[in-house]
């Protein structure tokens, strides 16, 4: 269902960056953003992340997705000072997507498959 794609460590800089309150960006980044395609044939409500290890899923701002297309989404800086790997989910009207664990230090980029 999830397809990780590995790709340069340059970040992509898109002039459409999404703030996501309460949740972590890698350590000492000043600013840390990453693009989420949709590849699937659902439209994603949302994205939602949490720290290894948490079960407390916490909602990016306008991160709905139609098929067919990407954003770039942003840490907010009251996120910085945390561990760079994350789970990642989409959430689909009928549900959430299976969570992948993500690694912001070496990918800029997440694809999600329904």
């Amino acid at each position: 269902m999830i397809k990780q794609l590995m790709v340069k460590l340059a970040a992509t800089a898109a002039t459409a960056t999404v703030g996501l309150g309460a949740i972590a960006a890698p350590v000492l980044a000043d600013s840390w953003t990453f693009v989420v395609e949709n590849a699937g044939d659902s439209k994603i409500q949302r994205i939602e992340a949490a720290e290894v290890g948490s079960g407390n899923w916490r909602k990016f701002t306008n991160s709905a997705i139609n098929t067919g297309e990407k954003i770039t989404l942003e840490w907010d800086s009251s996120t910085n000072n945390t561990s760079c790997v994350w789970k990642l989910r989409a959430v689909y009207a009928d549900g959430p997507s299976e969570a992948a664990t993500f690694d912001f230090c070496k990918e800029t980029e997440i694809v999600f498959e329904n």
